[in-house]
C-alpha cells in the first residue's frame, strides 16, 4: 500500500515517514542530508506532520552542547504502513476458534505463512547467503515490510524496523514463531529471531565474508551548513542513537521551605477502661405445670337401721303413762 502510494502521490512527507521509522528517530539536519532539501523545508514538513500526530519530537542528549532535537514515529503511523490486520482477519480467525477450536487461528496462520514462504522461496535465485539475502528483503520490502541488511563478523542479521503482522500479533502472539519456522524454508537452515532495544532480528544460518553488509544502520551523510562568512563548513551528523529518558530531577528553589515535622504528642494516654465483666446467668429452672387429676365420687353412706315401735314407746317419757300431761 505505501508503494502504491508513492507512485501515485509522490511527496516529501512519504519519505520522511519512511527515514523516521527505519531508524526510530532522527534529526533534521540527518532528513536534509538524506533529501538532499534544505533544512527549513524539511522542518516544515516534519511539523506538519507533527501536527497531524504521525510523529513526535524527543531531545536527544550529545556528548558536547545542548541536547539535540529529534523525530519519532507514533502509534499513529502504523495505521499508514502496510498491515495484514483488519476487521475481516481478526473476525474470521476468532469465528474459526468457535468452530473449529482454539488452536483453528494458529494452524490457519501456519498455512497461510508457509505458502508465503514457497512463493519467496521461488522467487529468490542467489546461490551465496549475502544473494538470496538482498533478493529476501528486496521482496519482502515490496511487500509492506521495512528491513535491512546488518554484519556482525561473518553472521549476516535482518533487521525489521516494521512488519504487516504486528497488529495481527498483538492478538495472536504465536504468529512470530510461526513466520520463523516458515522462514527456514527460504534459507534452509535454521533461523533464530531476537528482540534487542524494540528491533527484531533475524539472524540466518550460514556465513557470509566480512564486509559484504555494514555492521550498523547505514548513517547520514555530512550535512552542509552555511556560516554567517558565507563559507560552507561540513559538519558530519552524528549516528542515531536510542532516545533515553533522563531522570527527572526536583530542583529547590529559595520561596520553596521544607515544611516542619509535627511535634510528637508527649501527653499521657488515659488509662483503659477496666472491662466489666458479667456473671454467669443460670438458666431458669423448668417446672412442670401441675396435673389436675379430678376427684372420684364417694359412695352414699349405709342406710340407718329402722327402729322398732316396742323402742319408740320405751324412749317416752314416764308421765304419758300415768296420765299426766
Amino acid at each position: 500500500m505505501l508503494q502504491h502510494g508513492r507512485e501515485i502521490a509522490p511527496s516529501v512527507s512519504w519519505e520522511i515517514l519512511v527515514h523516521v521509522k527505519r531508524t526510530g528517530g532522527i534529526s533534521v539536519n540527518e532528513l536534509a542530508a538524506l533529501l538532499k532539501m534544505s533544512y527549513m523545508g524539511v522542518k516544515q514538513h516534519c511539523d506538519a506532520l507533527k501536527r497531524r500526530g504521525y510523529l513526535d519530537t524527543w531531545r536527544r542528549p550529545k556528548a558536547t552542547g545542548r541536547p539535540e532535537k529529534i523525530f519519532r514515529p507514533t502509534v499513529k503511523l502504523d495505521l499508514v504502513l502496510p498491515n495484514w490486520g483488519n476487521e475481516l482477519c481478526f473476525n474470521m480467525l476468532a469465528f474459526s476458534a468457535q468452530v473449529l477450536g482454539e488452536t483453528a487461528p494458529d494452524r490457519l496462520l501456519h498455512s497461510f505463512l508457509q505458502q508465503k514462504a514457497e512463493q519467496w522461496a521461488a522467487k529468490i535465485k542467489g546461490k551465496t547467503l549475502a544473494e538470496r539475502a538482498k533478493q529476501f528483503v528486496k521482496i519482502r520490502n515490496s511487500e509492506g515490510w521495512m528491513s535491512d541488511i546488518v554484519q556482525e563478523g561473518n553472521q549476516l542479521r535482518i533487521v525489521e524496523h516494521h512488519s504487516p503482522l504486528s497488529e495481527i500479533a498483538r492478538i495472536y502472539p504465536a504468529v512470530w514463531t510461526i513466520e520463523t519456522r516458515a522462514l527456514e524454508h527460504c534459507f534452509e537452515g535454521e533461523v533464530i529471531r531476537q528482540e534487542v532495544e524494540g528491533q527484531t532480528y533475524l539472524i540466518l544460518p550460514g556465513e557470509a565474508p566480512v564486509g559484504e553488509f555494514p555492521a550498523s544502520a547505514p548513517a547520514a551523510e555530512p550535512v552542509k551548513i552555511k556560516t554567517t562568512a558565507g563559507r560552507k563548513a561540513e559538519k558530519p551528523s552524528p549516528p542515531v542513537k536510542t532516545a533515553t529518558h533522563a531522570p527527572i530531577v526536583p530542583v529547590a528553589t529559595k520561596e520553596q521551605e521544607p515544611e516542619p515535622e509535627p511535634e510528637p504528642i508527649t501527653e499521657p494516654l488515659p488509662p483503659p477502661a477496666p472491662v466489666q465483666t458479667q456473671e454467669p446467668v443460670e438458666p431458669p429452672i423448668a417446672v412442670a405445670p401441675p396435673v389436675y387429676v379430678e376427684p372420684t365420687p364417694a359412695s352414699p353412706p349405709p342406710p340407718a337401721p329402722a327402729k322398732s315401735s316396742s323402742s319408740k314407746k320405751r324412749n317416752e317419757p314416764q308421765g304419758l303413762l300415768f296420765g299426766f300431761d
